[in-house]
């Protein structure tokens, strides 16, 4: 059933829009409280509209568990390289991306890279259930 509801269903049907932002010049600490008051689990680093990375709730805690101080700035701990979806992209391609490499998000991007929205195993997984939901089987076993 995964695969049939996943085959056509692209990312940008479900991706979150407004999502929670920042320069990368914030503090982990910052990055921590900013996730803690609007209820996310990431923020989207982006620098004069140009999209620079992600911090996730797993990243301060890595961060914090390694000695790190909260008052380092995120920037200091950027991957140079960018794991991001093409809005186009279906939800099951989105979700064997985020199985290889262990992430909970995806940055999702535009066909000449301009960053446009951001999905999360949650909304991948929410999505799953509307349509598993709706789709006509036989619920008695």
């Amino acid at each position: 059933i995964f695969f049939r509801l996943c085959s056509a269903m692209k990312v940008k049907s479900f991706m979150a829009t407004n999502v929670c932002s920042s320069p990368p010049s914030i503090t982990f600490q910052e990055a921590s409280r900013l996730m803690v008051d609007r209820g996310v689990g990431s923020v989207v680093l982006l620098e004069h509209d140009v999209l620079r990375g992600i911090v996730t709730y797993a990243d301060v805690v890595k961060h914090i568990a390694a000695g790190g101080e909260t008052t380092q700035r995120v920037r200091t701990q950027l991957s140079d390289e960018l794991l991001t979806v093409n809005e186009d992209t279906v939800a099951a391609d989105a979700a064997e991306l985020m199985k290889k490499h262990k992430v909970h998000h995806l940055l999702v991007v535009d066909k000449d890279g301009v960053f446009k929205g951001l999905i999360s195993s949650w909304d991948l997984t929410a999505e799953m259930v509307k349509d598993a939901q709706a789709f006509p089987y036989n619920r008695e076993w």
